[in-house]
């Protein structure tokens, strides 16, 4: 059912093509009741373990490889440098270090993107699937990211309201790149998205992000064990963020 237009000034509100958004209560709600449906309870926990799995593989590998480079980096300082040698070795492996980080952060994110999509779609989830092209949409969605972090950076360094500004617009970026990777430009789209519903957009991040931090400010308070396990919830809230994109989404599709 069309609703009706939001703002006006914009070629969206102009056609008539303007939809309403549903209610942030309603998208709450949808995203409890997917949630903490067994079944995709389950999926969460499982691929939740999933980047510390890989963080303790690559440290056991760090932990084998970096001593045996060891001889070989000393001998590369003669004369009694050797130290200069460890150090060396030690912020080479500190920068391969960050970046395995972020790539396996960028892994996670992007398996579970898809999981989110395919839980608010209702669609078969093949677990082998989401891995395969989480490990292959990794890089493209660390690119974003990072070119995302820039972007919001240099807007607050000029001013606030423009980083604000850019947080907004590119609310549904890394969204995008994973979802819908053939996208050449994610930043464009997700502008386009928002533009016509910049305010209502604005109201449902700060609600969501308000069910999140205030829970977690309380339970931290009362024992900073309640608060890391508050923390776990935060698939929960990655899932409300993509039924916000969808029907965001939907929303900008004439009708």
């Amino acid at each position: 059912m069309r609703g009706a237009c939001l703002d006006t000034g914009t070629p969206a509100c102009d056609d008539g093509m303007a939809m309403r958004l549903s209610s942030p209560f309603s998208l709450v709600r949808r995203a409890f009741r997917l949630f903490f449906t067994p079944r995709n309870f389950i999926l969460y926990l499982g691929i939740g373990i999933l980047p510390l799995g890989v963080l303790l593989v690559c440290v056991a590998a760090a932990s084998v490889i970096l001593p045996m480079f060891a001889p070989f980096v000393a001998s590369l300082f003669p004369g009694g440098r050797a130290e200069a040698g460890t150090v060396l070795m030690l912020l080479s492996g500190g920068v391969l270090a960050a970046f395995a980080l972020y790539y396996i952060g960028s892994f996670y994110s992007a398996t579970l993107y898809q999981l989110h999509f395919a839980v608010a779609n209702g669609g078969d989830i093949h677990v082998r699937e989401l891995l395969r092209n989480g490990w292959r949409l990794a890089g493209h969605l660390l690119v974003v990211s990072l070119l995302l972090g820039l972007i919001i950076l240099l807007g607050f360094i000029l001013l606030i309201i423009p980083g604000f500004i850019f947080m907004v617009w590119f609310t549904f970026t890394t969204i995008i790149a994973v979802i819908e990777p053939s996208d050449t430009d994610p930043f464009k789209s997700s502008k386009v998205m928002i533009s016509g519903r910049f305010w209502p957009v604005v109201g449902r991040l700060v609600l969501f992000s308000m069910l999140s931090i205030i829970p977690y400010t309380i339970l931290r308070e009362i024992s900073p064990i309640a608060g890391t396990l508050w923390s776990l919830t935060s698939p929960f809230f990655g899932l409300l963020l993509m039924l916000l994109y969808i029907d965001v989404k939907q929303a900008s599709v004439p009708g």
